[in-house]
């Protein structure tokens, strides 16, 4: 089943745009192929947690509410995973790329591309793109691990 999930999140995710966004102005410094080998890294990375969190979770429902349109044809489908009395607002940011793909998640009003594009740039102001691909492995290493 967690083989299956994995399929499906590579085909529902654009994590070569995701992780453009999240390196902002140092994509730039990375080379055609380690802009490939960030980006499969980062879908690694969101697998293991992602997947990883999945499984402490059951009987939870998904409410989907309003897509609201963004900029450069972008929409932000926005849902609500209700477990019990508690509900968790997920957003989920997407373009048509001859299919529609997500490329940035919203949980509580928190942005996945934010949150890494802050962690990222402190790392790339002392290290070179070779060493961030390192550490993102390293992190979706030790979160499998963990789960």
């Amino acid at each position: 089943m967690e083989d299956q999930l994995r399929s499906l999140v590579r085909d529902v995710f654009d994590f070569t745009e995701l992780t453009r966004l999240c390196l902002g102005v140092h994509w730039k410094r990375f080379s055609p192929d380690q802009q490939a080998q960030a980006a499969d890294a980062m879908a690694d990375l969101l697998e293991s947690t992602y997947l990883g969190s999945m499984k402490k979770y059951e009987n939870q429902q998904v409410q989907y509410g309003e897509v609201v349109a963004g900029e450069r044809g972008a929409v932000e489908v926005r849902t609500n995973v209700v477990a019990g009395a508690n509900a968790t607002p997920i957003a989920y940011r997407m373009r048509d790329l001859g299919g529609w793909k997500v490329y940035d998640v919203v949980i509580e009003g928190v942005s996945l591309v934010k949150n890494y594009r802050t962690q990222f740039q402190e790392v790339m102001l002392k290290s070179s793109p070779q060493e961030l691909i390192v550490k993102i492995r390293e992190r979706a290493a030790a979160s499998r691990s963990a789960s």
